[in-house]
């Protein structure tokens, strides 16, 4: 046999079921706005609520904290340079501790190399005109020794 309920369980049995919903979804709001009001770095809140920007930080100020640096657009300075070059390779990676001496990039200018060849071979054929001119001059002493000995 069934049993007969009354509407009052079902009443309460709803009210119960109701009330434990709107507890989760509140829950749920509250976790949600508290990780997003979470910030990385104390100091960082600090920094916004004093004023300063981050490019009018002291040069030789310390912090602590997890994140990337980004420059500023003003921070980035672009060289034009003076000749058509081409990037044949990087040598060191972005973020690696360079020295003075480090070369960073190698960069070739086709134009350039072709007037080095050239005159390289402007210096081979001054020096064969030269070996000519040295041995022009010989035969025609000794010619002249010749001439001078009958």
């Amino acid at each position: 046999m069934d049993i007969v309920r009354d509407e009052s369980v079902k009443k309460r049995k709803r009210q119960k079921q109701t009330i434990m919903i709107v507890i989760a979804v509140i829950a749920v709001l509250g976790v949600t706005l508290g990780v997003s009001n979470l910030n990385p770095h104390p100091q960082a809140l600090n920094l916004a609520r004093s004023g300063r920007t981050p490019s009018s930080a002291d040069r030789c100020s310390t912090g602590h904290g997890l994140g990337t640096l980004v420059p500023t657009p003003a921070d980035i300075r672009l060289i034009p340079a003076e000749t058509d070059v081409r990037l044949n390779g990087y040598w060191e990676l972005p973020g690696t501790p360079v020295k003075a001496e480090t070369i960073i990039m190698e960069l070739s200018n086709p134009q350039v190399e072709q007037e080095a060849m050239d005159a390289d071979l402007q210096v081979k054929s001054a020096l064969a005109d030269y070996q000519n001119t040295k041995v022009k001059s010989q035969r025609s002493a000794n010619a002249e020794s010749w001439s001078g000995q009958r």
